[in-house]
């Protein structure tokens, strides 16, 4: 361009400007600069190496290099083809492959997906809103964008739930009730079949069981004394003594290394070990016993006695007791929900309490016959009981009274246990029966397995296909398809959690631990507003408006030697009075200055007060 500049000067009507060294300079604008590209390009051909490229009709093409973009002689602006542009646009190209391709790398969510995670319409299909200004409807819109990045996310992550509980299913002409154990077991794995086993325990017995929340360990405690506390996966034994007690109940605390077991005499905690940590005298004839892992309470009932105890574990203290009432207590649960302890009476009504209330805060008559066994689901959704007049009944937790189901069933049932996947384990005398459809319209018998002694207790282990019946001198794993979850959370409960894992688990559990007082029927009602207190501190502050001094009668002390005149007492009592007014109004004044009716008065000495800044950077503003 400046070689050629000179011959084209005569051609350009530019006007011509003096430089500092008073050369003269022409001022050219795009337009004449492509002009001028255009004119020259054949006089500068012998000087440049660029290859010809042919183009798409055939005539060739000569291309130039200026910077990051190239022209032809036809001015047809292109892209620089090089290494530099290649590697700038190949996160564009490989997107736009992508979604050419049949199986791309991410795959994408189905709507069916996403229905899952509606959320409501928003802003732009829904009601719009008045009088909102620009600023903050952008806020809106952004906000709109993150709700629906999160429904997308959430849709994915299900995706890698690949584990699906499992099911028996009968083919045409069959029932899944003539299924044995021995059928489950043949037919399958290696890993399923190590589930299935039993244990003789002749002398001890009848035992009560507990499985940890893992669901990998297993708690045994017969009544004669013997206590034990192994993993039933990988049958490590971790404790076993024998207690020379009668035993009632076993339950496990914040871990599995520690249990609390009810005696004879009172509830002792012990560790793996088998070494007695505390002994709670203060629980006598303990009959029944639960642990609440979100509260961090052990929660015991004697049933002969009719009180119930709540123990905080943290501070080794006890939080309440209550006297229950209503006959003798045939047995004992905690609702997963709302944390309410839920107890069955011979008189056929189910009461539920809280630590906070010396009252039940619901009772339901669920049997015209004494209740033999109840049991939450771990959703804590439905309730189930039973009777001694052989009914079963299913009820909605969160709206007490209503009956979803009613069954009548061969014989009394003793024990009730119901699993992650809606099963229902029914214990009688000899056997034990197991349905499914509690979530459905119809509840249907799924299997059964005879015993060969009289039950004691059934309980469904968590995240497995298992089902834990003790008798009077044998514990049996039963094996059954379609009861347990398959996908744990690892944030809630980790069977595969490490010790380091379990120490942090323990310590965020501590700092998120939920206060007894916030236990209620409904848990929602902690977010809302207590009308009736904020209404009782209203009024206290309408109050402070006007208030008169209340008045005194001094009477001051005798004195000797003249002091107690007719002057000098009257004196006294108007010193006491004044005092006594002045505190009075300092009291009052304190009460409006925290009620905000009244603004406190900077005082002289405040300035010479080291100040107490909120920030760091405070301090230099």
């Amino acid at each position: 361009r400046k070689k050629h500049c000179s011959q084209t000067e005569e051609n350009m009507s530019s006007p011509m400007k003096n430089a500092k060294d008073d050369s003269a300079v022409r001022k050219y604008n795009a337009g004449d600069m492509k002009s001028i590209r255009k004119k020259h390009c054949s006089q500068t051909e012998e000087n440049m190496s660029i290859p010809e490229v042919k183009a798409e009709d055939g005539s060739a093409v000569r291309t130039y290099d200026t910077g990051d973009m190239k022209f032809d002689r036809n001015n047809k602006w292109t892209k620089k083809k090089d290494q530099q542009h290649e590697g700038r646009n190949s996160g564009i190209d490989a997107f736009r492959k992508e979604k050419e391709e049949k199986f791309p790398g991410r795959k994408p969510v189905s709507t069916e997906a996403l229905k899952k995670f509606y959320y409501g319409p928003g802003m732009k299909k829904g009601p719009k809103l008045t009088g909102i200004g620009m600023s903050r409807r952008n806020k809106f819109v952004q906000k709109e964008k993150l709700v629906e990045e999160g429904r997308r996310e959430a849709a994915r992550a299900e995706m890698l739930l690949t584990e699906q509980s499992g099911c028996v299913e009968a083919a045409e002409g069959f029932s899944t009730m003539n299924l044995t154990q021995r059928d489950i077991v043949e037919s399958s794995d290696i890993t399923s079949k190590c589930k299935s086993f039993e244990l003789k325990l002749d002398h001890f017995g009848p035992y009560k069981l507990k499985y940890f929340r893992d669901g990998r360990h297993l708690a045994l405690a017969g009544k004669m004394g013997h206590l034990s506390n192994f993993n039933w996966v990988t049958k490590k034994l971790t404790t076993e003594i024998n207690i020379m007690q009668q035993l009632y109940d076993v339950c496990y605390l914040q871990d599995h290394r520690t249990l609390a077991v009810a005696q004879n005499d009172w509830v002792s905690i012990y560790d793996e070990a088998g070494v007695e940590l505390h002994a709670v005298k203060d629980f006598y004839n303990i009959n029944y016993l639960d642990y609440m892992p979100y509260h961090f309470l052990c929660v015991a009932l004697s049933s002969c006695k009719g009180m119930l105890h709540y123990l905080d574990v943290t501070l080794g203290q006890e939080v309440t007791n209550i006297t229950t009432g209503n006959g003798r207590a045939s047995g004992m649960c905690h609702n997963p929900y709302n944390g309410v302890i839920c107890t069955s009476h011979v008189n056929g009504t189910v009461n539920m309490w809280t630590p906070n209330c010396k009252a039940a805060v619901a009772s339901m008559l669920a049997h015209k016959a004494p209740v033999s066994a109840m049991a939450y689901d771990p959703s804590g959704r439905y309730l189930v009981t039973s009777s001694c007049r052989r009914e079963l009944h299913i009820w909605d937790a969160r709206n007490l009274g209503t009956q979803l189901h009613s069954l009548k069933t061969q014989q009394p049932a003793r024990q009730i246990s119901v699993s992650q996947r809606g099963l229902i384990a029914l214990g009688f005398d000899r056997d034990v029966q197991i349905y499914r459809g509690i979530h459905g319209s119809v509840v249907e018998p799924y299997m059964k397995q005879s015993l060969g002694n009289l039950l004691s207790q059934v309980q469904f282990c968590p995240y497995e296909d298992v089902l834990g019946v003790t008798t009077r001198d044998t514990f049996i794993s039963l094996i059954i398809p379609g009861a347990g979850e398959a996908n744990f959370d690892a944030a809630e409960v980790n069977p595969y959690s490490s010790k380091s894992n379990r120490r942090e688990a323990l310590i965020k559990g501590l700092l998120a631990k939920v206060p007894a007082e916030l236990i209620t029927l409904d848990p929602y009602t902690v977010a809302q507003v207590d009308i009736p207190t904020l209404e009782e501190k209203l009024e206290a502050q309408r109050k402070l408006v006007y208030v008169n001094v209340p008045r005194i009668n001094p009477k001051p002390k005798y004195r000797m030697k003249g002091k107690s005149g007719s002057a000098q007492t009257a004196k006294r009592k108007m010193i006491r009075k004044e005092m006594h007014k002045t505190r009075y109004l300092d009291k009052v004044k304190k009460d409006r200055i925290a009620a905000g009716l009244e603004e406190k008065k900077p005082s002289s000495n405040d300035k010479y007060k080291e100040k107490i800044y909120e920030n760091v950077l405070d301090r230099f503003k």
